[in-house]
């Protein structure tokens, strides 16, 4: 956007040209052409708003601005940010954001630093930030699409403006590890999804520590690298100069990508139950003294219990580690290993840069996708299954959520929910694909599956009572069973044994 250096308004920080709501046409001389394009990319666009000095003089659609709130475009005079004022605020949306809204923009991140300029709204009691955050995600609902907002956390009740940001933060592995506690938490005040500054706003900290970094953000709501406009500051894997660091990096996002089918039933999950997506131990684990006592690990979602890396490694591997305690009543198997872990014990987790301690509860079926670069706006038409036996007999349903994604459809039931039960009976293992139930625009009439068996070989593999053939995935070193395309309203069912 083109700024205004003027000599009115608040400013932040005595700055004053962190407003403007007018393409810079010599930079983007098509701005409706630019973000046709970013959309057929398959990405969603947002802009950074620092709203605090609305329209200025020299914005585009400044006089229109001006004469509706009753103020000579010509004059000195200029309507100063009131966010107390529904004319006012109505009439910037309309000349500020409504011109940019009717290109495509998908979202606005609200990038408010002003609260001691503007603690209160004026003439109330209503803390300004969250007041914003409220009228900036009403503005959103339009067009059938679900109102989606960025903005820093607002304080209690902020939770209904998803995302939130935790502000610049600096570069230290003390930084590290205090996200990681503030997220296990945040979740009890009704915060659940926290984008912070992938890395650090500012410094570098070197390769590891963003590496390390990434892998806590692949297991968290949002991988938001973010830092300083300074090109030694970059997060792009590529520029880090490490290559183990950037080899880490990759393979994170890509199990960011992979695990996306399970991250959206979880969210699902979040917005049905109030349960956060990332928790801490003691929400599914309350009966246990341990639940409080290993505050450095979290479930993300029902299924993995995570405990991110947030130390300095040793070595040509940079290994470091973690204490992980593994909650009785279940067996966990690591996600990358396939180490089995019994419940109820305790165990030091030493990982090389390239991985991170990450466990999957046994017996139960967890839905993945084949990796993509769009893994947030593509359906899939494969699911990847992770499975690991259970010891014990046992019969455990989880159920896939989907929806088209954007509108507000669901909301009319315009769903879908497939149910993934894994049942061991004596010697026997079986994975049921049930029939999807509900429909939604886009939904796909088959779909391919990919089972991916932990530990040992299967044996005696049948697919609907067919022998099967067994293969071999060498990157992830697990036993693989490949479905073709079936409809998905037709039950699928894979027995096994281990010899």
């Amino acid at each position: 956007m083109a700024h205004q250096y003027l000599d009115n308004g608040t400013g932040h920080n005595g700055k004053r040209h962190w407003t403007g709501y007018t393409w810079n046409r010599n930079l983007i001389p098509d701005p409706k052409a630019l973000i046709d394009t970013i959309h057929s990319m398959g990405l969603t666009l947002t802009l950074n708003d620092h709203p605090h000095d609305g329209l200025r003089p020299g914005d585009e659609r400044y006089a229109d601005f001006a004469r509706s709130l009753g103020y000579d475009p010509e004059g000195k005079e200029i309507p100063q940010f009131d966010s107390g004022s529904r004319r006012y605020m109505e009439a910037l949306f309309r000349y500020g954001h409504g011109p940019t809204d009717s290109l495509g923009l998908d979202l606005w991140w609200v990038d408010w630093q002003q609260n001691y300029i503007y603690p209160y709204v004026a003439g109330t009691n209503t803390r300004t930030l969250p007041w914003l955050n409220e009228i900036f995600y009403r503005h959103s609902l339009r067009n059938g699409k679900r109102g989606a907002t960025y903005s820093r956390w607002g304080g209690w009740g902020d939770h209904r403006h998803p995302l939130h940001f935790s502000g610049d933060a600096y570069t230290n592995w003390d930084m590290l590890a205090f996200e990681i506690k503030l997220t296990i938490a945040s979740g009890n005040a009704g915060c659940f999804f926290w984008a912070h500054d992938i890395g650090g706003h500012k410094e570098t900290g070197g390769g590891e520590l963003l590496a390390r970094w990434v892998q806590f953000g692949a297991m968290s709501a949002a991988l938001r690298i973010h830092s300083s406009r300074t090109p030694e500051y970059d997060r792009r894997p590529w520029l880090c100069g490490d290559s183990l660091a950037e080899r880490s990096m990759y393979a994170a996002y890509r199990l960011r990508s992979e695990m996306m089918p399970y991250t959206y039933t979880s969210v699902r999950q979040t917005h049905d139950e109030m349960v956060p997506l990332t928790r801490p131990m003691y929400i599914d684990y309350s009966g246990s003294k341990e639940a409080l006592r290993y505050g450095k690990q979290y479930m993300y979602g029902d299924l993995l219990l995570t405990a991110p890396i947030d130390t300095i490694g040793t070595g040509s591997e940079r290994m470091a580690s973690q204490t992980v305690w593994f909650p009785d009543g279940d067996e966990w198997y690591d996600f990358f290993t396939h180490e089995k872990h019994a419940g109820g014990t305790v165990a030091e987790i030493s990982k090389p840069l390239e991985s991170f301690p990450l466990f999957i509860k046994a017996g139960w079926i967890m839905p993945m996708q084949p990796f993509t670069m769009r893994p947030a706006s593509e359906i899939p038409h494969a699911l990847v299954l992770r499975v690991y036996p259970s010891s014990d007999d046992c019969s455990n349903l989880f159920r896939l959520y989907e929806d088209d994604g954007t509108s507000m459809e669901y909301e009319k039931g315009r769903y879908s929910r497939t149910g993934l039960r894994y049942e061991r009976s004596g010697e026997w293992h079986s994975v049921s694909v049930l029939p999807a139930e509900g429909e939604y625009d886009g939904q796909p009439e088959k779909r391919s599956y990919r089972l991916e068996l932990g530990t040992e070989k299967p044996c005696d593999v049948t697919v609907d009572g067919r022998k099967a053939r067994i293969g071999f995935d060498d990157v992830k070193n697990i036993y693989t069973v490949d479905i073709p395309a079936t409809p998905v309203r037709k039950s699928i069912t894979v027995r096994y044994r281990y010899a």
